[in-house]
């Protein structure tokens, strides 16, 4: 069984924080990048909680965080953008904090880019196109409420090679509302 991927020509990481894309798949960004694919990075947090020091400046640490991974996507040989969403660390825990079925759809109100749902609850999780309705119907047989967040940056998605100069045109994703 071979297990390599094709290379694409272009490939989109998405990590929560500054470090996640290079320990989640750093060894397969930088094979293909090796091979002429160009490699973006998308870091939806700005990292300002990876201290254990309590008197640490968040600005000067958020901007060494930023520093930090562009040397690393440099270092995996990547030669797209790094763009960052530059969320707090931590606030996106509101997404979860319901309790029903919190719904992110994408920008085209189609697929479903945030699924948050209770822990004792069997959902049927769905994907692609039209997944947004499918996980409405699902909470909707399950009796659970649903919570819809329309938002900017975490509505994002790649479906089209124009949607990767996308996130540098988002609004300000600490802008949105926190439910």
């Amino acid at each position: 069984m071979n297990r390599d991927l094709p290379v694409p020509a272009t490939a989109l990481a998405i990590g929560a924080h500054p470090d996640d894309i290079e320990f989640g798949c750093g060894a397969t960004l930088a094979k293909w990048a090796d091979a002429g694919c160009v490699v973006h990075h998308l870091v939806c947090t700005d990292g300002s909680k990876g201290t254990w020091d309590p008197h640490a400046d968040l600005t000067e640490l958020v901007a060494l965080r930023q520093v930090e991974q562009r040397l690393a996507a440099k270092a995996l040989g990547a030669t797209g953008e790094v763009v960052f969403l530059g969320w707090p660390d931590g606030e996106l825990a509101w997404v979860a904090d319901f309790p029903g079925v919190t719904l992110v759809p994408d920008r085209r109100r189609d697929g479903t880019n945030v699924a948050a749902v209770p822990t004792a609850v069997t959902f049927s999780f769905a994907y692609g196109k039209g997944s947004f309705a499918r996980h409405r119907a699902a909470a909707a047989r399950l009796d659970l409420p649903v919570r819809i967040v329309e938002d900017a940056a975490l509505g994002w998605d790649v479906d089209l090679p124009a949607d990767l100069a996308w996130p540098r045109a988002a609004a300000d994703p600490t802008a949105a509302a926190r439910r």
